[in-house]
Order: structure tokens, then sequence, then C-alpha cells
């Protein structure tokens, strides 16, 4: 598997040129890798801070303190909590961060680089270095695709750096290192160590590789049901890289930007001229339908337990859909005009 089979739009070109091939990449293949951005991810310290996590949980304990229990900053079920053999859940240990999550950390008296060391701080750049140089630019050529006044719904800057770490393990354990699905929010821009491959995404009924090393934006739900599916929120995960002699899979890490709209405002689909909404009913606001979506991601992360709403996300997207073609059933009965107009659009439907 090469870079090549997936689209890609360097930061280096003109504005104008970037916005094209990222556009032209979302478009055509739900994912785009970004190449020749001017700061690196400091790996390094990522996995320094990691092995720190394991080893002290006295420290994860502490950054916790000032977050619910299901929303933990360090989630570490799969190697500290998982005492249910037959409870499959990720199995790897992340770390979130966010302006927010810091400044309740800070009321609660964390100061995180005392806590956590020096080599925090290339973090905390590396955070600083994506919100202020990568971010925006994705965000402006993503405008013209999903909405045209996107920067307006994302003022709250709901920005979220997840440090992910994959700890070594047996090979042919049952439990994934990171389970199918898709993310939530408005796009995810996924940094990979370049050592250990392992996330891939399902395109068109096929598992792709998505090569070690590589800067990849992906798509989330928000993004798909605003833009009426001219973008897909494509299924992905992580696997296993090759074991080695002694049966060992080795660590693997990676992080991720999320960012999602902000939560106050109005989750609706935007329909270009000669498009039919392909979804309706949908919650008011994206709290209400993050809050729908959250326990999906929870379970798996084994942050809180199953409940008795066995629906996937999947299902809870259908519904809308199932609503908005019942709503164009319904037109198709209100006058020949109306009947031709639906019947010409474009319906596209959610990836396999």
């Amino acid at each position: 598997m090469t870079a090549s089979y997936w689209p890609a739009a360097s930061v280096k070109s003109s504005r104008e040129a970037f916005d094209s091939a990222f556009r032209a990449g979302a478009q055509s293949h739900g994912a785009v890798i970004i190449e020749n951005f001017s700061f690196e991810a400091p790996w390094t310290d990522i996995k320094s801070l990691q092995d720190l996590l394991v080893r002290r949980p006295d420290i994860c304990e502490r950054l916790n303190a000032a977050q619910p229990p299901t929303k933990p900053n360090v989630k570490l079920a799969a190697v500290n909590f998982n005492k249910d053999s037959n409870r499959i859940i990720d199995q790897k240990v992340s770390l979130d961060s966010s302006a927010k999550r810091i400044s309740k950390m800070a009321e609660d008296g964390v100061d995180i680089v005392e806590l956590l060391g020096e080599q925090c701080k290339s973090i905390i750049d590396f955070h600083a270095n994506i919100e202020a140089l990568l971010a925006p630019r994705i965000m402006q050529a993503l405008s013209g695709l999903v909405d045209d006044q996107l920067d307006s719904i994302h003022s709250d800057r709901a920005f979220t750096l997840r440090l992910c770490h994959y700890f070594e393990r047996q090979a042919g354990e049952i439990a994934p290192r990171c389970g199918k699905h898709r993310d939530y929010g408005t796009f995810t821009i996924i940094f990979q160590d370049a050592s250990q491959p392992g996330l891939e995404m399902l395109r068109d009924g096929v598992w792709q590789r998505v090569p070690a090393g590589c800067c990849v934006v992906q798509f989330g739900w928000c993004s798909q049901i605003r833009s009426n599916d001219r973008i897909k929120a494509l299924p992905h995960r992580v696997v296993d890289s090759p074991a080695g002699a002694d049966g060992i899979v080795p660590r693997r890490d990676s992080v991720a930007f999320f960012v999602a709209p902000d939560e106050a405002a109005l989750l609706e689909t935007i329909t270009r001229e000669g498009e039919v909404a392909l979804y309706a009913d949908m919650p008011t606001t994206h709290k209400q339908f993050k809050a729908l979506m959250a326990r999906r991601w929870s379970e798996r992360e084994g942050t809180v337990e199953a409940g008795s709403d066995t629906r996937s996300q999947e299902d809870i997207v259908e519904e809308y859909q199932r609503a908005a073609t019942m709503r164009h059933a319904s037109a198709m009965d209100s006058g020949p005009a109306i009947k031709e107009a639906l019947s010409t659009a474009a319906a596209p439907a959610i990836c396999a």
C-alpha cells in the first residue's frame, strides 16, 4: 500500500491550489494526506510522556481529578480497569488535552508542566502549531464543501489533542487496538509515528491502509450530515502491525487533533442547488447530537458500561435518513414539479 492511493494536498502550495486539491480529495476519497507543513510531532517526548502515564497511576489520578468519571483526561481502562475478560474495549492508553480541560485542571491546582515534566512543553507547542498553522487552512478549504459559514459554528474552539499509545501485546489477541468507528465532529487530523503502521479506512467496501508516518485528515458525522453527503465520514480502525519473532506486536503511537462544531450551534443539512436533503428530524443542536453518539465511543473506550440503548451510530443516523425519505415521499404527492425535482436530485448513501 503506497501513499499514492490517498489524495494529497500540500500546505506549501497557494491557497487556491491547496483548497482545490483538498476539496477534490475529500469528495473523491473521504480522506486527504497533508504534506509539507512546517512543524513536526515531537515523538520522543510523546512516547516518554506515554511511558510516564503507564508507569505512574498516581499522576493519571491527578490529571483526572477535575473531570467526571465518564470523561477522563487519561483513559486507562485497557490496562488498569478491564477486569472482565469478556468485555471488548480498545487496547490503548490515551491522553486528551484541550483549552477547556487544561483550564479545569488549573482550577483544581494542577500545573501540567510541573506534573508531567519538561517533555510536556514541546507537546503544548505542537498543539499550538496545529491550531494556528494547520487547522485554519483545512477549515478554509472545507468551508467550500460543507458550509460557506463554517467558521461561524466553530467560534468556541472545540479542539482536542489526543495522544494515543497502543502498547505492545501478544499477536492474535481478540480485543482490537482501536475498533471500527467513525468520528463525531467536523474533521480529525491524524499524525502517525513513522515506525509502525496500523491505521486503516474503509472505502468502497475495502479496508485501505494509511501509510505510517503521514498526516491524514478524515471527516466526522457532523460534516457528513451538514454537507448532505458531499463528504463522507469514513469508518476506520487500528490493526496490529506484524509481530516480531517473539510473537509480540510492537507499540504504536499516534496523535489525533479533533475539531468539532460549537455545541450550541444548530445541527442542520446544508443543501446546494439541485440537491434534496438526505437527513431530517435531527436533534436541535450539536450538543444533543453528541450526547447520542458519545455513548458508543465511551463504551468502546471502556469509560462507561454498555447501556440498554443498543443502537449503533449508523442506526441513529439512518433514522434521520428514513425521516428525510418519508418527507420526500410525502412531497412527491404534492405536484409534478416537486416530483421531478426529487427524482433528479442526487442522493448518495452512507459509506459501508
